[in-house]
């Protein structure tokens, strides 16, 4: 870590420290759900009952189970058949992606506000390639799927916070990026753990970016997103964009080449809409 970011990383621990700079929490609905399911005597009754504490984010989990998504045969017409027919994992991890969109509101500085919408789009569609991606691998869930690819760069959110006071940190570009870039996996990973995040989602935020990686069980979250980014930044000028996908194990373990790309984005296309619709961002 070179001394820009050295200096940057110091001054984040300090607030922290001192209380200047509080982590984003998530909204108490989704602890409180959260905690049920760590019972195993939780009923869905008692799930619903805590999601109706937060009108909005119920229905938007009624919403999201009648999605296309999880194409059910018949509607859901209450939080109550949400939960149920939902299951227990996929309500844990639904909560938790809608409780970090929250976390997506406009921010008050010029400077911020376009770096934080840049954020929200960026994930959503990594988030919209990972559910495709993970419909080919039984073991992997595509809601699981969804959420690692909406917090893979959660660490920028605290930067940006941070940046709201110190503006410098994004005022140029090339500084901003070098920031940004350089430090949102270790404050990401912070910031998962004080969210008692589960431990294959911390790996992903931890080792999304590593290319060299190399998986030898089965695919993972990481090789999902990984692959996700990769196709997500095709025709962009970000870096990733010049990628050498035959280096990249997990393209080659997810079994994708560079050739589905256009057929990956054009599947998505009104995916990622649908799904920034019921996560009610734009």
């Amino acid at each position: 870590m070179d001394k820009l970011n050295t200096q940057v990383l110091r001054i984040v621990r300090h607030e922290l420290a001192t209380g200047k700079l509080q982590l984003p929490s998530l909204p108490d609905v989704v602890m409180d759900v959260w905690e049920l399911l760590r019972n195993p005597r939780t009923r869905g009754e008692d799930l619903a009952k805590a999601m109706r504490r937060d009108p909005v984010m119920s229905a938007r989990l009624v919403a999201i189970a009648n999605s296309a998504f999880y194409r059910r045969a018949r509607p859901v017409t209450d939080v109550h058949q949400a939960v149920v027919v939902l299951g227990n994992a996929i309500v844990r991890h639904t909560v938790a992606m809608l409780g970090v969109a929250r976390l997506y509101e406009p921010a008050t500085s010029p400077l911020v506000k376009p770096l934080l919408h840049r954020e929200w789009m960026h994930g959503t569609l990594v988030a919209s390639i990972c559910e495709l991606l993970a419909r080919e691998w039984g073991h992997l869930t595509v809601d699981g799927a969804m959420l690692a690819g909406l917090i893979h760069r959660i660490g920028v959110l605290p930067l940006l916070t941070l940046a709201e006071r110190q503006p410098r940190m994004v005022a140029e570009p090339v500084t901003r990026e070098h920031i940004l870039g350089g430090l949102h996996r270790q404050v990401g990973v912070e910031l998962l753990k004080s969210w008692d995040f589960p431990e294959e989602m911390i790996t992903v935020v931890r080792e999304h970016e590593d290319l060299s990686r190399e998986n030898h069980g089965m695919v993972d979250y990481v090789d999902i997103v990984q692959a996700a980014i990769l196709v997500s930044y095709q025709g962009t000028e970000n870096p990733l964009a010049q990628a050498d996908w035959d280096s990249a194990a997990a393209v080659s373990a997810v079994g994708i080449t560079a050739a589905d790309v256009e057929d990956l984005l054009e599947y998505c296309g009104p995916h990622v809409g649908e799904l920034r619709s019921l996560l009610k961002k734009t």
